[in-house]
């Protein structure tokens, strides 16, 4: 049986009261009842405050913006409580916020958590151009699975969809759902999203309706790699769903940690270090073979391996995840879904643990705003600051620093500037003509040419400006080695041939520079002009947009300042006058539902967080005696700084106008 709260008695049947009308045809007011005998103890003036307290429009929605980012309610009232200058003139109290967002909450599922998904997702492609969606309905009307991706994630991946990762390690709410998420690189090597998935459960044949669906939305375009995990189900669906022509490495990381689990006492260093070159640094199959053998003989001491399980079944796939065979694969540098792991980590800081439906989708927004606010700043800093050039007399690196982005620059440079440690000969053939062969090395012993490391062959066709190297790093990561700058280096040095004092344009991959997406729109952030009639939500926005810009700079000036308040004071019994003549006024918006309900998801038995080996705890627990994080992220207070453009040092002047305009902006929209 449901235990019952008890709740205290608050009402005494006090007859204290006052009452008064007005007068007819004079302009006051006639008190007609006054009793001032009370039957209990009467409040002292500093708790007066707590007797009426209402959260108005304006703190209603302004607090609403705060959960959405993940902000608690009790850091959103000492917001409020620093604004007004205290407690007791905020108007209301924590408890109030809390109620009021469950009560938005119940508004919101009134008609069913389905009803209000779909109409969650109709809204947003109203707002958003291009937004795609798609929902999976099973035989009794209930969502099972839904994909969504806006317009910008789809001009992201049209950009950078080279490279895909996909991982579902994220559990969201009570239903258990995990979140398949498609991520990769922009063109500064942040994390970019292209695509999001709330799957009912794992099986293969989930994943292939998600599959499908993504490259239906990306218009039947497909990556060049593709990077999961080890999961089954993923295998599956991606033979079934992924043409053959893209290649699907697995997760370096899980392999290395899954190799600890997996082998135990074996395990050790030496195996680690054994393996790691096998993943990283072998570049051959007969390499591969030979090193397989050695850490064989080497770790297990003659032990038939083919009894180990687990090293029979990676071997089997060594295509999908050792350097020999995935540099032959364009990866922009990724071997893990360490990629995801760190999509999963920020949407944890937006996204609380057993939010509804449409709550989690409100934080993911506010995930993905953040993400691009980041690659907006990173656009900027790429105008705004020359990237470091140790070299600025090499035609090749000035060259290279005005077209790739400052984080591919840098590494570029890495690769530049260990060119005057490394030596190159040529390699005599018949009959060469155009075609250029060069061995390129690095000397342990400058004195002695037989311990050289790290040599490569790079060969040159002078007349069709075509540059190869044994590393394969351009075809892995997508721009040159230092074994190709050594010899361009030389080629430019001499003068022999001018063209490739630059780095030729077709080796320069478009996703990698300053303008992978095509520029920018000048006009990008105006309004666009439709026939959309605008929200409270949305009038209310673009009016805090407008006063805000104005407010702020009227304060820095006192004539200005009162001009300005004289005006708004006037506009605000205009509008008044305008609201009266127009009445009560109520709009409902029709539900058109497809789904009575969200299918709740049947394994529930699985851990919120992906499973990890005693190593990887032992690993992290040292970070628990670090300092605990700020109750509000920089993230979070990105946010609030887009509301509250003054700090508490303010002075009155500026208070005065922001509570003006806010008061203004609470009863206008």
């Amino acid at each position: 049986m449901e235990k019952v709260r008890q709740k205290p008695e608050s009402r005494c049947g006090c007859k204290a009261q006052i009452k008064f009308k007005r007068v007819p045809n004079l302009s006051c007011y006639k008190i007609y009842v006054w009793d001032t005998h009370h039957n209990h103890d009467i409040h002292p003036p500093e708790q007066v405050h707590f007797l009426n307290h209402e959260v108005n429009p304006f703190q209603a929605a302004l607090v609403e913006r705060h959960a959405e980012v993940g902000i608690p309610i009790r850091q959103s009232y000492q917001l409020f409580s620093r604004v007004v200058g205290g407690d007791e003139n905020v108007g209301f109290r924590p408890i109030d916020l809390k109620n009021h967002l469950s009560s938005k909450r119940q508004l919101r599922l009134q008609h069913g958590e389905g009803t209000s998904l779909l109409e969650f997702f109709r809204d947003e492609s109203i707002k958003k151009p291009n937004y795609y969606y798609s929902v999976q309905v099973d035989s009794d009307e209930e969502i099972s699975s839904i994909f969504w991706a806006d317009g910008i994630m789809r001009s992201d991946y049209a950009a950078f969809g080279d490279v895909l990762c996909f991982d579902t390690t994220f559990r969201t709410n009570h239903l258990y759902r995990p979140l398949g998420c498609f991520v990769g690189f922009n063109h500064h090597r942040q994390m970019c999203v292209f695509g999001c998935a709330l799957l009912f459960d794992e099986t293969a044949d989930t994943f292939s309706w998600m599959f499908n669906t993504f490259f239906e939305c990306m218009s039947g375009k497909h990556p060049i790699s593709l990077m999961t995990d080890q999961c089954a189900s993923i295998r599956s669906a991606v033979r079934n769903v992924v043409p053959s022509s893209v290649f699907h490495g697995l997760c370096s990381w899980h392999i290395s940690e899954n190799a600890k689990k997996k082998l135990g006492s074996y395990a050790n260093s030496k195996f680690m270090e054994e393996l790691h070159f096998l993943i990283e640094d072998v570049d051959s199959p007969a390499e591969f073979e030979f090193n397989w053998d050695k850490m064989v003989k080497k770790c297990f001491h003659g032990k038939d391996v083919d009894q180990i399980t687990w090293l029979t079944f990676i071997k089997g796939y060594k295509e999908q995840w050792s350097s020999a065979w995935v540099k032959e694969y364009f990866t922009a540098g990724l071997k893990s879904t360490q990629l995801s792991e760190c999509f999963n980590s920020l949407v944890r800081k937006y996204v609380k643990y057993g939010s509804t439906l449409t709550q989690f989708f409100e934080g993911f927004n506010s995930m993905i705003r953040r993400l691009r606010a980041i690659e907006v700043e990173s656009n900027f800093s790429a105008i705004q600051f020359l990237p470091k050039n140790h070299f600025p007399h090499s035609s090749i690196m000035q060259h290279a620093a005005k077209v790739y982005t400052p984080l591919i620059f840098a590494k570029i440079h890495l690769e530049f500037e260990v060119i005057s440690s490394y030596f190159f000969q040529p390699v005599l053939s018949e009959d060469e003509g155009s075609l250029k062969t060069f061995s390129v090395f690095e000397l342990l012993n400058p004195e002695d040419h037989t311990s050289r490391v790290d040599e490569r062959i790079v060969t040159v066709d002078l007349r069709e400006i075509k540059l190869s190297c044994t590393c394969r790093m351009f075809t892995n990561w997508g721009f040159f080695c230092r074994h190709i700058f050594k010899i361009m280096e030389m080629f430019a040095s001499s003068g022999n041939n001018p063209r490739l004092r630059t780095i030729p344009d077709e080796f320069i991959l478009k996703r990698w520079t300053r303008l992978a997406k095509g520029g920018f729109d000048l006009y990008a952030d105006l309004p666009p002009i439709t026939a959309h009639v605008p929200t409270y939500e949305e009038s209310y926005q673009q009016l805090c947009l407008y006063v805000n810009q104005i407010a702020i700079r009227v304060c820095m000036f006192e004539e200005p300042y009162q001009v300005f308040v004289k005006d708004l004071i006037e506009a605000r019994k205009r509008a008044e006058t305008s609201i009266q003549s127009l009445g009560p006024v109520k709009s409902k918006r029709p539900l058109d539902s497809l789904a009575i309900g969200v299918k709740a998801a049947s394994n529930k038995k699985r851990g919120r967080k992906r499973f990890k080996a005693l190593t990887e705890k032992r690993r992290y627990k040292k970070r628990a005696s670090r300092k605990k994080k700020l109750y509000i992220t920089n993230a979070q207070l990105s946010n609030v700084a887009s509301e509250l453009e003054f700090s508490s040092s303010a002075s009155s002047g500026t208070k005065h106008c922001f509570l003006y305009w806010l008061n203004y902006c609470t009863h206008f929209t």
